[in-house]
């Protein structure tokens, strides 16, 4: 009774910290199915453990942990239905299935939201657009390479060659004349 009492004050700790990575670990590792099955086998008795877990769960209905919901309700409801005694699990149920039809309402939002073909996407997105916002075709236009610059011509390319031979400062005869204990 002690061990269950403690791992109980635990879980509870932990649904109160309302933390996603302590309530994807205790999904994970099925960390409340002791808790569950010590409250199955108190049954109707009226104990402290019991009351613990039924507060527990109501925080977790009430505060709308939804992993949490989900998980109770996908694994561990079928041997909660039996429990009568109190409507926690009903509302646990109930967070449940609300939850479903806000998610299913929201696919069917934005089902509606998209467009239907092609050209209508093309409108939605021309009323869209803001006119201060640069235009695809003039941004690519930066992008891409300029088909002379490819091709060019060997006299052109000794040129070019020439004058960045020129430019460099290993070459420039500035240097000599203007630091004269510079090392060539």
């Amino acid at each position: 009774l002690f061990r269950s009492a403690e791992l109980m004050r635990l879980c509870r700790r932990l649904v109160g910290l309302k933390d996603g990575f302590y309530n994807r670990y205790m999904i994970q590792h099925d960390l409340l199915a002791p808790v569950i099955t010590a409250f199955l086998k108190n049954g109707n008795r009226y104990y402290l453990i019991n009351s613990a877990i039924i507060e527990m769960f109501e925080f977790i209905s009430k505060s709308d942990v939804k992993d949490l919901v989900s998980y109770i309700v996908a694994r561990h409801m079928d041997s909660l239905r039996s429990v009568s005694y109190t409507n926690t699990f009903s509302q646990l149920q109930l967070r449940y299935e609300q939850e479903l039809d806000r998610k299913r309402l929201d696919q069917e939002k934005n089902l509606e939201r998209m467009p239907t073909s092609l050209t209508s996407f093309v409108q939605a997105s021309r009323r869209r657009r803001d006119p201060r916002d640069v235009d695809i075709e003039e941004e690519m236009y930066f992008y891409e390479d300029d088909e002379g610059d490819d091709a060019l011509d060997p006299a052109s390319a000794a040129a070019a060659a020439a004058a960045q031979q020129k430019t460099s400062p290993d070459n420039c005869p500035r240097t000599a004349r203007h630091f004269p204990n510079y090392p060539p």
